[in-house]
């Protein structure tokens, strides 16, 4: 290890620049510390305007330097989290030839910053750390009842983020635009729909209705906005899920007695609506009623609609 300081004091570095092409669900604070940078330095070498908002396939430059070419070979300079292993595999050099050239006995006391002899190379190569597969919930099944289409997507990461290439696909494959151009769904959205199932775990989500253009549909629809799901969990009673998701608090929930779905949307508040038409039918909110029985009855519909938070499960307020 004297000779590896030796070499940091005696051999100069010259810069070198990389390129990084964003993946799906990366983050430009993790993509900097893979690289052994900081985020300024990204954010200035890639003319960045935005650094919380970079998307999948942007090329950014990694400005770093990782090296010189020299007599013997070349001059690594070990980046964090970059092993001894992972620079010889790069090279194309033996990690015991690398460990002779270098007269280090303990390749894990390896640290950043280290300058590292590679024997006969002819350039700098940049090293990243390899990073860790990222923690995913398992595939949620959805199905698209309008084309009788199933597919499996990953919505969310173990931490409860929402997983970027799930959101893109399950958008993707809800959009039912003429020409392909619907928004992403809504993060939030797309967590509470994890939530769903974990709470009802083997039954797959049926969605009948997402993101709807604003042509014959009220400006105000969070459908519009790609913020509303109408679905259903297979082997499930509406009224179970619609128990459910009210209790994600601020949110929208219809319910629909004489339909095949429950509505959820994201909003700032909470609102919940009875909607007693089938079908095709104009709406006709009205209210809750349990007979002695148990069962719900059809009240006469309500005058008038509300709208905003509601204080009691029998109570509706219209979307």
């Amino acid at each position: 290890m004297r000779w590896l300081a030796l070499l940091v004091l005696l051999w100069p570095v010259t810069a070198s620049a990389q390129t990084y092409i964003v993946q799906p669900g990366d983050s430009l604070g993790e993509i900097a510390e893979a690289h052994g940078i900081t985020v300024d330095e990204v954010v200035k070498a890639s003319g960045i305007g935005d650094p919380d908002h970079i998307e999948p396939g942007q090329e950014l430059v990694l400005a770093k330097a990782e090296g010189e070419v020299v007599k013997r070979g070349v001059i690594h300079v070990v980046g964090k989290g970059v092993t001894l292993a992972q620079i010889a595999h790069e090279y194309g050099v033996s990690l015991p030839r690398l460990l002779r050239a270098n007269k280090v006995r303990n390749p894990d006391l390896l640290s950043r910053g280290a300058r590292i002899l590679i024997p006969g190379a002819k350039r700098v190569i940049p090293i990243a750390a390899r990073r860790p597969e990222p923690c995913l919930h398992a595939p949620v099944e959805i199905y698209k009842v309008h084309t009788d289409e199933t597919r499996h997507v990953v919505l969310t990461q173990c931490n409860g983020k929402v997983w970027d290439a799930g959101r893109q696909e399950i958008s993707s494959f809800l959009d039912r635009t003429p020409d392909k151009t619907a928004p992403m769904l809504a993060s939030r959205l797309l967590v509470l729909i994890q939530r769903t199932v974990d709470r009802f775990p083997g039954r797959r989500i049926e969605v009948v209705s997402a993101f709807r253009p604003p042509v014959g549909e009220r400006a105000s629809s969070r459908h519009c906005k790609a913020k509303a799901l109408d679905f259903r969990v297979s082997g499930i009673p509406n009224s179970k899920l619609r128990d459910f998701v009210r209790s994600f608090g601020d949110v929208g929930v219809g319910y629909y007695p004489n339909s095949t779905f429950v509505h959820l949307d994201v909003r700032d508040h909470p609102a919940f609506w009875v909607d007693w038409s089938g079908p095709g039918e104009p709406a006709r909110y009205g209210t809750i009623v349990r007979d002695p029985d148990g069962e719900v009855s059809e009240p006469r519909p309500r005058s008038g609609r509300t709208s905003g938070a509601t204080p009691n499960p029998s109570i509706s307020a219209a979307p």
